[in-house]
């Protein structure tokens, strides 16, 4: 699947691409878990987020609860929120205004 990023802004794109990278090579690593039910029998109902990063979700169709899996482990997720986090949401929201000024 190609990789994609969807922001307008470079800095933020940077990062995401960064992210993307450390999840494809394996440098950030994930995990499959089950349903807090216990099942594994959950359909995709998406495989990235809003700025093209995988993180798949889940619906359980056992419970119909939602789920992340596979997701960044614990380590993983201490080193995106560390380094690449604030450096792509943040610009997010902190630029909103100057996109809508007219």
């Amino acid at each position: 699947m190609e990789e994609m990023t969807v922001g307008i802004r470079p800095r933020s794109d940077y990062y995401i691409r960064q992210v993307q990278a450390k999840l494809a090579s394996g440098e950030y690593r994930t995990e499959s878990v089950p349903c807090v039910c216990g099942s594994e029998n959950g359909l995709a109902i998406t495989e990235r987020d809003r700025y093209g990063i995988p993180y798949q979700m889940n619906l359980c169709r056992v419970c119909g609860v939602g789920y992340a899996s596979p997701r960044m482990t614990a380590a993983t997720l201490e080193a995106f929120y560390q380094t690449e986090y604030r450096l792509i949401y943040d610009e997010q929201e902190t630029n909103k205004e100057e996109e809508f000024t007219m």
